[in-house]
């Protein structure tokens, strides 16, 4: 309700609500530090601020090999756990040539959070129920390395560029 004494600013305050207060008070208290300003050379007046670079959009559109590479990243973190659990001498090879994928592929770092991602579900997965080298752990390294090798085979044979 506006106020009796026929002030403006005060019936306009009202009719505003809380918005209207807080622009209100937004616009005192720049009024108070303008003049402050002027009436004291010795406080700063700070530069604008400069906008920041655009950061580089995501992928807009996936390769249409992204199912398979991640797919393949998975089998590597596979084989890296379970290749180093049953003792091999190629485990920490997996690794590198993960390594080796994220430097080929991975030319965002969204594109690099996934097949990092599929590399740990590959590793962690593995991690939580095989805990010693069993006949199941052989025959999971075994169904690995073939599909690793038909992916690898149909990455390299499908998606050339060609």
């Amino acid at each position: 309700m506006p106020a009796r004494d026929g002030n403006r600013a005060t019936s306009r305050i009202v009719r505003f609500g809380l918005c209207g207060t807080a622009f209100v008070l937004f616009l005192v208290v720049g009024a108070t530090l303008t003049s402050a300003r002027a009436a004291s050379p010795s406080i700063p007046v700070l530069p604008p601020i400069a906008p920041r670079a655009p950061t580089p959009a995501p992928e807009a559109v996936a390769p249409p090999y992204e199912a398979q590479i991640e797919r393949l990243a998975e089998l590597m973190g596979t084989l890296a756990y379970l290749r180093r659990l049953c003792g091999e001498s190629d485990a920490g090879e997996w690794h590198d040539k993960m390594t080796g994928l994220l430097e080929a592929e991975a030319k965002t770092n969204d594109r690099k959070l996934r097949l990092a991602g599929s590399y740990n579900q590959g590793f962690g997965g593995y991690q939580l129920t095989h805990r010693t080298c069993t006949a199941a752990s052989q025959a999971v390294i075994k169904r690995s390395l073939s599909e690793g090798e038909r992916l690898a085979h149909e990455l390299s044979m499908g998606f050339d560029g060609d």
